[in-house]
């Protein structure tokens, strides 16, 4: 991977870290938090953000297609199916209940808030979101000023549309703007490169503050997500730039933390709050080291003992390993 890249590789694993942080809480009272506002202000724009960079659309549809599904829905298909029937009889340890009907778990994947397991509406809106952008591209040509136009446009659908929740369409609208400028990004990173750098460290402090500062107030949730964004980019790049590795051992794993990070949280949540009623912040601790680091070692598990052919290939699919 050229050097370019190092900022995105920390910027994965920087991310990722804040999605576990972001799946710690134990009741509903988390999710009215101040860290849990501050993260969710942002951490998933900044992914589409990524996508959008690293897109490489090209012309044959079916192939990028396949490449596509066998990244997103195939691991969707396999965990859904792997969790929807027991977290029926575990329904009231269940933050979200499964009603258990053949028509619930089809609709989980129709309908991406519904799964069983919520954080993979994530997977159903990409696959969308490549899928449109790769129509845009295939018609604008790569031309910035048709990704600035496919932008604002999902923009201004997102706000005229009501809230269209099959397939995720509104969730794709959402983050589409985010995936152009990570598009735009990449076109222009050569050229402001040296501004960034020269710049980085009053960008970064300003955006901290503007953050921090925002996710208190009712806003556009487009103004935190963009801060949030800059804010990554700008202490990602501060460590980038003083080579300073970011948890490097995790960036080969980073999609198969967010992919099994909901079992041992969710098993951390059961056997320990649950249950056994520990301390809540020990709680909190315990699942977010283990959220981190049991996907870490299923996927050493896999790459060791599964081979790479045949239904080998499909395990290593199904847990993220491409």
């Amino acid at each position: 991977m050229k050097q370019r890249y190092l900022i995105i590789d920390n910027l994965y694993t920087f991310g990722m870290l804040l999605v576990v942080l972001g799946h710690i809480g134990v009741n509903d009272n988390f999710g009215s938090s101040y860290l849990f506002k501050w993260i969710y202000a942002f951490h998933m724009p900044l992914f589409f953000w990524i996508s959008g960079f690293l897109f490489n659309g090209g012309s044959c549809f079916r192939k990028f297609l396949s490449k596509k599904a066998k990244r997103l829905l195939v691991p969707l298909v396999v965990l859904t199916s792997i969790v929807y029937y027991p977290k029926v009889l575990l329904s009231d340890f269940a933050v979200r209940r499964a009603d258990g009907s053949f028509f619930g778990f089809i609709s989980s994947f129709i309908y991406p808030e519904t799964n069983p397991i919520q954080l993979l509406w994530f997977l159903n809106v990409l696959f969308g979101t490549y899928v449109l952008a790769w129509i845009i591209d295939n018609v604008i040509k790569s031309k910035s000023t048709g990704w600035l136009l496919g932008g604002a446009l999902t923009l201004g659908l997102y706000y005229i549309l009501p809230d269209v929740k099959i397939l995720g369409i509104s969730k794709i609208l959402y983050h589409f703007p985010f995936f152009a400028i990570g598009v735009l990004s990449r076109k222009y990173y050569e050229p402001l490169l040296p501004t960034l750098r020269k710049y980085n460290t009053p960008i970064l402090v300003l955006s901290f503050i503007a953050l921090s500062f925002i996710v208190n107030f009712s806003v556009c949730r487009y103004f935190p997500a963009l801060i949030g964004i800059i804010f990554s980019i700008s202490i990602i790049g501060y460590i980038t730039i003083q080579n300073i590795p970011f948890f490097p051992q995790l960036r080969p794993y980073t999609f198969s933390i967010y992919l099994l990070q909901w079992f041992p949280l969710v098993a951390v949540r059961i056997l320990f709050y649950n249950m056994l009623g520990w301390n809540i912040y020990l709680c909190y601790v315990m699942m977010f080291f283990a959220g981190l680091l049991i996907p870490v070692m299923i996927c050493k598990v896999c790459l060791k003992f599964i081979p790479a052919t045949g239904l080998g290939k499909f395990i290593r699919l199904s847990v993220g390993l491409s």
